[in-house]
């Protein structure tokens, strides 16, 4: 998978934003991606704590969580944006 400074800068967003208590969704382009994208996110707070895994591809930081996913449809997409309760950060 490809490796950017905007990718690594996303996702410490993403993480940041967990660590506030927030419910964080973070979207990549394939599933495929979402895959690596949370593998190295599990990396980088490993070095910090130890990060609770609820679910397949979500990382629970604190009170907040992060939900690695492909490609959102548009209603999905209009959903999350006009939710409160989440943010949405991508990957693009």
């Amino acid at each position: 998978m490809r490796q950017t400074g905007q990718t690594f800068r996303a996702v410490l967003g993403a993480l940041k934003l967990a660590s506030e208590g927030k419910r964080v969704v973070y979207e990549c382009r394939t599933h495929e991606m979402a895959r690596w994208t949370f593998d190295k996110a599990a990396r980088i707070t490993a070095d910090f704590m130890e990060p609770e895994i609820p679910e397949k591809l979500v990382l629970k930081i604190g009170n907040g969580t992060v939900r690695f996913v492909a490609r959102l449809n548009e209603r999905e997409l209009h959903q999350i944006e006009h939710s409160e309760k989440y943010e949405l950060v991508t990957d693009s």
